[in-house]
């Protein structure tokens, strides 16, 4: 069970990401959500995922939630389940963290477009993430970059942080 700080801890890190998302809108497709969920995932495990629905779910009450939205509901726990299973093996290796965001922000438009299978159809699904290839190659570029020059420190940041407030033991 949760504790009562510990919800409001991960409902603010979910805030924050949608604040940093909207700030940085600007810029097609270099975005700090991805960075930041494997950040959070690894220091806070499976917790990321309530990160991930308070996300969702904020970005769905500030953009409306239309079809585009159910891509995000597949999208970040995607990613959050890619990093439960690489953690042990990629550890506090940031070159390593890097070269899984950038593969991920490659195949973002991939993963993004599946709910459009069911909700338009195949074709649409294919020829959206096809047409939105050259957005993922900057999305894969940006990525690698702000992990390869973020990660090792906002990561230590996070589990500092976790350490010396003592935030979330019992997840």
């Amino acid at each position: 069970m949760y504790k009562t700080k510990d919800l409001i801890i991960l409902a603010l890190l979910g805030a924050l990401m949608l604040v940093l998302q909207v700030m940085m809108s600007g810029i097609p497709n270099i975005e700090p959500v991805s960075f930041l969920l494997i950040i959070y995932t690894l220091v806070l495990g499976r917790r990321a995922l309530v990160v991930v629905v308070v996300f969702n779910f904020l970005l769905g009450l500030v953009s409306g939630m239309g079809t585009w939205w159910f891509g995000y509901w597949v999208v970040w726990p995607v990613l959050v389940l890619v990093v439960l299973l690489f953690r042990k093996i990629i550890k506090e290796n940031f070159l390593g963290w890097s070269i899984v965001s950038g593969v991920f922000g490659m195949l973002f438009g991939a993963l993004y477009s599946i709910p459009y299978i069911f909700t338009v159809s195949t074709t649409f699904a294919f020829t959206y993430w096809i047409n939105g290839i050259p957005y993922d190659l900057i999305h894969m570029v940006g990525n690698y970059f702000i992990m390869l020059m973020l990660g090792k420190r906002v990561y230590n940041l996070l589990k500092n942080l976790v350490a010396k407030y003592n935030l979330g033991t019992k997840f």
